[in-house]
């Protein structure tokens, strides 16, 4: 069985996931209204 590891939680419905060289990934929180680095 495959395991998950959580990296992000409690963020309002995201969207369009990038992915940037240094290993951190965007995201635009449509309900939160903004962009999220993790």
């Amino acid at each position: 069985m495959t395991e998950f590891v959580e990296v992000a939680k409690d963020l309002r419905f995201p969207e369009a996931p990038v992915a940037l060289p240094d290993g951190s990934v965007v995201l635009v929180e449509m309900m939160g209204r903004c962009i999220t680095r993790i």
